[in-house]
């Protein structure tokens, strides 16, 4: 009985320990001085809230507030989606340097991870292994290839597509989705020696460097692409602890894609059936993470973050408009870039 009543006595002790860190934290955050002011007679988890709404913009984004085990205010945060834009007409014309529009997307992957994650198909490889798994595959597969009533059959054939090898063979010859699709449909350059973000935005400007020969479109995509740097770098790198509490895959904002847009395409498939499993009621998929502490430095971080992400969407905003415009033109016959076709 006593050791009953001690450890309810520390687990309260502890309790009322996470809530004064907790409140701490919302008084750190509140005493910024970037942080509008709010009723001091409201609730401090109320004048938390009022001062989000009214002291920062969040385009785009939802944000869910909890308590860590430890007690530190835990800031998640989820992107919407924004559709699907091919890039076809581009890619053809840029397909004298196949490893330049791989680049390009590999910026934007690179360069939206903490804002609102966009993807080419190269970035959905880590989606087709979460949605296109081998256990969903290997059900599928025994659905369509077990006979009712046979058992040692069906026996067999189970233990047959427990093998990846087999199961990967078997689906491609059926021409089912599986976590390798997008590999097998688009062009190795997307997934294989892609250049770095430094080697693009250099690649991008030694183009404009070479004569007039190249149009404005791709120099405009380079300082644009430069722009979403800077605003991603601006934004505080999630801390080991943060990280985890967003371990997944996050929900596509845009996907930019590198085929016509009268063929088929697995990436946008992919996009629209775990996009459709999200909105039934699927798992959630936060993108990012800030935990809050009574340090002002912590604070200091969240706020760095909430005035950085609209900037970041307005960048990224500057980078599709750019992508559209030299797709626009490259469907046109206008001269996009000094390349040959």
């Amino acid at each position: 009985m006593r050791t009953d009543l001690d450890r309810h006595q520390r687990q309260v002790q502890e309790y009322g320990e996470r809530q004064a860190r907790v409140l701490g934290a919302v008084v750190a955050f509140l005493n910024h001085p970037a942080v509008p002011a709010t009723d001091p007679d409201d609730a401090p988890t109320e004048r938390l809230i009022t001062a989000l709404g009214t002291g920062f913009a969040l385009p785009s984004t939802a944000v869910e507030i909890g308590v860590t085990d430890s007690g530190q205010l835990a800031f998640t945060f989820e992107n919407e989606t924004d559709g699907a834009w091919t890039l076809g007409a581009l890619a053809w014309r840029l397909r004298g340097e196949p490893h330049l529009l791989p680049g390009v997307l590999t910026c934007i992957e690179t360069f939206t991870a903490r804002s609102e994650p966009c993807f080419g198909p190269a970035g959905l490889e880590a989606h087709a292994e979460y949605h296109w798994n081998l256990d969903r595959l290997s059900k599928e597969l025994y659905e369509r290839l077990s006979i009712e009533g046979d058992a040692a059959r069906n026996d067999r054939l189970e233990r047959a597509l427990g093998n990846r090898h087999t199961a990967l063979t078997l689906a491609r010859r059926l021409n089912l989705t599986h976590e390798y699709t997008l590999r097998d449909h688009f062009p190795y350059p997307l997934f294989e020696r892609r250049l770095t973000p430094d080697q693009t935005l250099d690649a991008l400007w030694d183009q404009a460097r070479r004569g007039p020969r190249l149009s404005a479109a791709l120099t405009s995509l380079a300082d644009a692409l430069n722009a979403l740097r800077q605003a991603h770098n601006s934004l505080p790198v999630m801390t080991e602890a943060e990280a985890e509490a967003v371990c997944g895959v996050p929900l596509i904002t845009r996907l930019y894609t590198t085929q016509a847009e009268d063929q088929p395409c697995p990436a946008t498939d992919l996009a629209n059936e775990f996009m459709d499993y999200h909105w039934q009621g699927g798992e959630p998929h936060a993108f990012y993470a800030l935990h809050l502490t009574p340090d002002p430095a912590s604070a200091a971080r969240l706020v760095t973050y909430l005035q950085g992400l609209p900037r970041a969407h307005e960048a990224m905003r500057r980078v599709g408009g750019e992508l559209e415009l030299a797709q626009s033109l490259c469907e046109s016959g206008g001269h996009c870039a000094g390349l040959t076709a």
